[in-house]
């Protein structure tokens, strides 16, 4: 018997703005409704010269701008943080 876990319904982000020196790192930790959902995500910047993002999440400040990281689930749903380099 295989067992499908549900599609989220809905993702969120535990920052919404994110503030980072250049070469400062933060982890942002994802939380998905239903609890059991699928936990398959892809998470993306806006603009890698500003910021990188790892599978991880943890967000690496490259150089000074503004980005915005994305967490998408498998179902499609998204959540944004808008981060900041100075």
């Amino acid at each position: 018997v295989k067992v499908t876990a549900p599609a989220a319904k809905k993702v969120t982000l535990s920052k919404t703005t994110l503030e980072l020196k250049k070469g400062g790192r933060a982890k942002l930790t994802t939380t998905i409704t239903p609890a059991n959902a699928n936990k398959a995500f892809s998470f993306t910047s806006s603009n890698k010269k500003v910021a990188t993002v790892s599978k991880s999440c943890v967000v690496k400040a490259v150089g000074r701008g503004r980005c915005t990281i994305t967490v998408k689930t498998a179902s499609g749903r998204r959540a944004t943080c808008r981060g900041t380099v100075k």
